[in-house]
């Protein structure tokens, strides 16, 4: 065996890939993968939860200096609970003026302890008896990974 014997190398990914999917990971082969080798291996499936963007922050730039066509927030007590219950959960985040992003949760929470995500207390909620959350987090949507929108480049 050579480094440049790439039909060896090319079964040895495959039997790679087979020993990987046999795992217990989250994972699927691409069924594409079927009729072209070089097709992506895998599909991942991670738990998500759909995040429904549909109203602007009117003073986002004044109140957290991040503008409001990419202010997006995040109730505290639902990452709370994705951290302690799906830590590997994945946000879908559709905002309807902008696109949609993905968001895993453990990214949330970084950009939280790097002060990119700013605290917010909702005045009218304090004594709230009904659920409503009390704090929100607002992100920029600089700081997510667009998953739909970009024109495809060559």
């Amino acid at each position: 065996m050579k480094n440049e014997d790439k039909d060896f190398w090319c079964d040895y990914g495959e039997d790679l890939e087979q020993d990987f999917l046999n795992g217990n990971y989250p994972v699927t082969l691409n069924p594409d993968k079927l009729g072209d080798p070089y097709a992506h291996d895998f599909f991942i499936h991670l738990p998500c939860d759909l995040k429904s963007i549909r109203t602007q922050w009117k003073f986002s730039k004044e109140m957290f200096g991040i503008s409001s066509d990419k202010a997006v927030s995040i109730n505290e007590k639902d990452l709370r609970r994705y951290r302690d219950i799906y830590p590997n959960l994945v946000m879908i985040i559709d905002v309807a003026w902008s696109d949609v992003y993905l968001l895993p949760v453990k990214r949330a929470l970084d950009l939280i302890k790097a002060k990119k995500a700013k605290r917010h207390e909702y005045i009218n909620r304090k004594d709230d008896r009904a659920g409503n959350a009390k704090i929100s987090w607002v992100f920029s949507t600089d700081d997510f990974e667009k998953i739909k929108g970009e024109e495809a480049t060559s």
